[in-house]
């Protein structure tokens, strides 16, 4: 997962930049750039949330078949 990792976080890092760069090169008044952020900034919270929740649910859905298929002790059914 190195190689992905790498690609994930260059692609995060420089949305970020692009971001930050047409955010403060817009002529907005301060009000503005701040709603502007603020929605910004909750959405990408409510996305990251809704991400880890699903990530979440597929690694329980594994550990639970995991368990299933073993039995007590460990061994194999």
């Amino acid at each position: 997962m190195g190689s992905f990792g790498n690609f994930l976080g260059g692609l995060v890092v420089g949305a970020a930049i692009g971001v930050a760069i047409v955010i403060f090169t817009t002529p907005k008044s301060g009000d503005e750039t701040r709603t502007d952020l603020k929605g910004y900034w909750d959405n990408a919270m409510n996305t990251g949330k809704l991400v880890a929740k699903q990530r979440e649910d597929e690694l329980w859905a594994e550990f639970n078949t995991r368990a299933v298929s073993k039995g007590p002790a460990g061994t194999q059914l």
